[in-house]
């Protein structure tokens, strides 16, 4: 009976430091493809942040155009879309109109725009909210964007933008 425990004893053994270094083993090798995914993460990353970038900076390129299609390139078919004064529109078709009309008038055109993107937050691998800042002659307009990722190609589904107001002391 005792050679009988020894056995067991020796199996049991023999086969806990065998599932110990599995579990080592598993645990090194889920460490490693955990790395490996973060690696690829950033990488996604600073590939859709370029993409974000970009579009922002052909929205910016259209308005010291006056290129209404270059303008509403980079949004979805249907949006969100308000002013500072409160025009809303709904489709890019819309948009793309209204902005032929903006950019026709040149009170508004005639000041110049210094844009500044101040952050791109990712809510999740499909969404991004980005918060700008437009100085124009003096006044700040800030801009808050919402991209969505349709396919490969980041597009804008929500933009607000509201202007800061001297404040009476």
């Amino acid at each position: 009976m005792n050679s009988i425990n020894r056995i067991t004893k020796s199996t049991i053994l023999s086969k806990s430091k065998l599932t110990s270094k599995t579990v080592i083993i598993v645990f090194l090798s889920s460490l490693l493809i955990h790395f490996d995914a973060l690696s690829q993460n950033n990488e996604n990353l600073e590939q859709d942040r370029k993409m974000i970038f970009e579009a922002i900076d052909r929205y910016n390129t259209a308005w010291k155009t006056r290129n209404a299609e270059l303008a509403v390139q980079d949004y979805s078919s249907y949006i969100h879309w308000v002013n500072s004064v409160g025009d809303l529109m709904r489709t890019r078709k819309d948009l793309k109109k209204y902005l032929t009309f903006i950019f026709g008038l040149d009170i508004v055109m005639k000041n110049e725009r210094i844009p500044q993107v101040k952050e791109i937050t990712f809510q999740s691998e499909k969404i991004a909210v980005v918060h700008s800042l437009h100085l124009e002659s003096g006044a700040k307009n800030y801009h808050l964007r919402v991209f969505y990722k349709e396919g490969k190609e980041w597009k804008i589904i929500n933009h607000i933008t509201s202007r800061e107001h001297p404040k009476n002391e």
